[in-house]
């Protein structure tokens, strides 16, 4: 068997011993990943590895395709399939994890256009691509082949004015920004559907682009989406009150923090703040504790044409219950001993703009009656005063707790419920919404190299990979605490690795699947048992007498040895050493039967490239 030859190269960059400059030029065989695609068609699935695969006819995509385009717009197809072709491209490396060792990293990252490829959609040759993931650098330059995009377009619009590789661009650049861990910005130079004789694409980190990006970043929408708030006039600063922390900062974020992704989840909680951001009405934040419902808060108040106007944030479950109507309602001089002076509560502090009230369902009840009558009557009532005065407030409430559960059991109020859910926006955990966390480990880590003045390269190949299979009990607060953490512990100019980021007692939890009963994969842990794993021997007499006449013993050992060998090659990439370790023989005896198989010094050159 011919060794398979890798044209990569690993070289030190200067000043970090961590640091691999890693050069592909070449892929490696597919073998593995045809190993792992798998057929039912009695059940109608296919499956690669764990994810279900759907076989489709081309002429069924083009002319989907063509019927998105005439439905909705080119520009509005190509935002569409641009973030289909994202989404897609970060589901390759979850399958990678589990084919290919990330210790060999050209082989790694090549599985996303092989993947590609397999898929039918081109075939993707590499001019050049090189990267460093702990540096955080990265070039691609490459070919993409007849693909499946173009021809459509070609047969149906012809040669125009805009390129055609919408689904290609997106899983290259969501692919790339998952492997990298920091966001990858890929474009199409050249195009069949512009006049080119090929497809050709480039991608680097979106901040080495310049201005002339800004269309591309508007269809892929993987930036801040706060962002485009910069270009509105900035709020205008009243005497006595201190900027809100919601003002927008030149870079687009609200205060020291943005909001990113480019999940469903996260983009189905962005389309809902910005419709209802321009009303008036109670919106509550509901999700698990550290998904952002405050940040979302901010947002909203952001959006909304109170931007100008005070963001007053109440954490109902930080404050004593004997304090909770004081801190709320204000308090008149001379209520209680001690009150020597008037004390404006958080409700009149937020008038004109936004009250949040966050862990709402922390609300002893008595408090949760006296605010339910202040939000139908818009007034409220210092402590030990009979002056009723009127606000204007905006209410928006957030709670990880299931409030429908809480009234089931008393321990909420029905009434105050429907005045606050009004407008409900669910937050995903962030283990629902993986795709955004290559976009938060980047935003985290700017914001915490600015905040420790420390320098930090990037991350390496192990920390992304770790970062993506935590399951995050703590979501996006826990990734932000455990990124800060890994900066302090990381060496100065170096990346981060896997053992900066978890030092707190977490556990990494990859799950295991087995073959169901119905044919498809389900979680180990689902099972009542623990599957037995099967073991049928070989029955070498009954071989022994079926070959008996058919062949000699000594050609039959020498067949064998040559199917173990070349078995033990393929399993150890060619490496001649692992091959002859697996095998339990020396260098010399691996070295000596592949001479033998190929003759002379032709055998003495390949097991020489098998080795290198």
């Amino acid at each position: 068997m011919a060794a398979r030859s890798r044209k990569t190269t690993q070289a030190a960059a200067s000043g970090n011993s961590d640091s691999r400059l890693i050069s592909v030029a070449e892929y490696p065989s597919v073998q593995d990943l045809a190993a792992n695609l798998r057929f039912d068609p009695a059940g109608g699935r296919v499956w690669l590895y764990d994810h279900p695969v759907l076989v489709n006819f081309a002429s069924g995509f083009n002319e989907q395709r063509r019927e998105i385009i005439d439905s909705v717009g080119m520009d509005r197809a190509r935002e569409i399939y641009t973030r289909l072709g994202y989404r897609e491209g970060l589901s390759y490396l979850d399958i990678a994890r589990h084919i290919r060792s990330p210790e060999h990293l050209a082989e790694y990252f090549a599985i996303g256009p092989q993947l590609r490829a397999m898929q039918g959609f081109a075939r993707i040759d590499p001019v050049r691509i090189e990267f460093d993931v702990s540096l955080g650098s990265f070039y691609s330059e490459v070919i993409w082949h007849e693909t499946l995009e173009s021809q459509a377009h070609l047969a149906t619009y012809g040669v125009g004015t805009q390129q055609s590789c919408w689904m290609e661009v997106g899983a290259a650049c969501g692919f790339c920004t998952t492997f990298m861990g920091r966001p990858i910005l890929h474009r199409e130079v050249e195009c069949r559907a512009l006049g080119h004789d090929r497809c050709r694409a480039i991608g680097k980190p979106l901040e080495e682009w310049g201005d002339e990006v800004a269309e591309d970043v508007r269809f892929l929408q993987f930036t801040p989406f706060i962002n485009k708030l910069r270009h509105r006039r900035a709020p205008k600063s009243r005497a006595g009150i201190a900027p809100s922390a919601s003002s927008i900062s030149e870079d687009g974020s609200i205060g020291d923090r943005e909001i990113v992704g480019v999940s469903g989840g996260f983009n189905a909680a962005v389309q809902l703040i910005k419709k209802v951001a321009p009303t008036a009405v109670s919106v509550l934040f509901v999700g698990e504790s550290g998904v952002g419902k405050e940040i979302g808060a901010r947002t909203l108040h952001a959006l909304s044409n109170r931007s100008d106007k005070p963001f007053v944030a109440v954490n109902c479950a930080a404050i004593p219950e004997a304090l909770i109507e004081a801190e709320l309602f204000g308090v008149q001089k001379g209520a209680y001993t001690g009150a020597t002076e008037a004390r404006v509560g958080r409700i009149e502090r937020a008038n004109t703009g936004t009250l949040f009230l966050d862990e709402i369902g922390t609300l002893s009840l008595p408090a949760q009656a006296k605010l339910l009558r202040v939000i139908q009557e818009r007034e409220i009532e210092r402590v030990g005063d009979t002056k009723v005065r009127p606000v204007d407030v905006r209410f928006v409430a957030a709670t990880n707790l299931d409030l429908r559960s809480a009234i089931a059991t008393g321990h909420f109020r029905m009434d105050l419920f429907y005045r606050l859910n009004v407008f409900p926006i669910r937050l995903t955990p962030l283990r629902e919404r993986r795709a955004d966390i290559p976009l938060l480990m980047d935003s985290f880590l700017k914001r915490g190299v600015l905040r420790h003045g420390k320098r930090v390269s990037g991350f390496t190949s192990h920390a992304v990979d770790s970062l993506l299979r935590y399951r995050w009990p703590g979501n996006v607060r826990e990734l932000e605490n455990m990124i800060e953490r890994a900066i302090i512990l990381c060496p100065e100019d170096g990346p981060i690795d896997a053992h900066h980021l978890f030092t707190g007692g977490e556990q990494l939890d990859a799950p295991l699947y087995v073959p169901g009963r119905a044919g498809s994969l389900v979680p180990v842990a689902e099972l009542s048992t623990p599957p037995e794993k099967t073991v049928v021997p070989f029955d070498w007499s009954s071989f022994a007498r079926d070959s008996l006449h058919s062949t000699n013993l000594k050609d039959l050992m020498q067949e064998m040895q040559r199917a173990f060998i070349n078995a033990a090659l393929e399993d150890a990439h060619g490496n001649v050493s692992q091959a002859a370790r697996n095998l339990g023989l020396s260098y010399g005896q691996v070295s000596y039967c592949l001479r033998r198989q190929a003759g002379g010094k032709d055998g003495q050159a390949r097991s020489a490239a098998a080795d290198s």
